[in-house]
């Protein structure tokens, strides 16, 4: 089983992007207006840096439990197990 690194975020903080200042020229931009969607985006996509990484921490916890199932199984096969609900026949 391959098991992934740790997650990393990217480089790109949601500071930088709501911190963003563009230069101000004739016919930019409504400053209110950018400054507004900057913040938004900035939002949205700290959620998803949070998102990604608790679903990071999630996959690594469950692919620890994996391991610890198969260590404390032992190899035993499966198809040797009696099944829970399969009556034996003996």
């Amino acid at each position: 089983m391959t098991v992934r690194p740790p997650w990393t975020p990217p480089e790109l903080a949601p500071e930088e992007i709501s911190g963003k200042r563009f230069r101000v020229t004739w016919r930019g931009y409504s400053r209110d207006e950018v400054t507004r969607f900057l913040a938004q985006v900035a939002s949205g996509y700290e959620a998803a840096l949070a998102q990604a990484s608790e679903a990071a921490v999630l996959r690594l916890q469950l692919s620890q439990a994996q391991q610890h199932t198969e260590q404390r199984e032992g190899g035993v096969s499966t198809s040797s197990a009696p099944s829970p609900f399969r009556p034996s026949t003996s």
